[in-house]
């Protein structure tokens, strides 16, 4: 049982079209380091509207992956971007951030188990 990841649409997708759900998360391992600056620069000069804008775009890309929970955790950060709620900005986004690296070694991991 996985933490963050919904493995039965995640399998669903997987069986449906392995390539494209490979692909998937290798876009989204390509995109997603340029994307962590972006925010993590505009929290830093406070540009709530670059914070909102890039946290809608995570969050479609996490619900994308099968990780139902960090989108809404991304449309939380996004939420506190768009009230310019600085503090909570930032604990949102600190914490969605360690949540995503342990979502992507359950993605790891289920990719893993399937490529055998």
């Amino acid at each position: 049982m996985t933490q963050w990841l919904n493995e039965t649409a995640m399998e669903s997708a997987f069986e449906a079209d392995p390539e494209l759900t490979i692909d998937l998360v290798q876009i989204f391992r390509d995109l997603h380091p340029p994307m962590e600056m972006k925010i993590e620069d505009a929290i830093g000069e406070s540009d709530f509207q670059q914070v909102r804008e890039a946290a809608h775009m995570l969050k479609t890309r996490l619900r994308h992956l099968h990780l139902p929970s960090l989108g809404k955790d991304a449309e939380e950060l996004e939420h506190h971007a768009s009230a310019q709620r600085r503090s909570e900005m930032m604990l949102s986004y600190f914490v969605l951030k360690r949540r995503i690296s342990e979502a992507l070694v359950e993605i790891d991991t289920f990719l893993g188990a399937r490529s055998r």
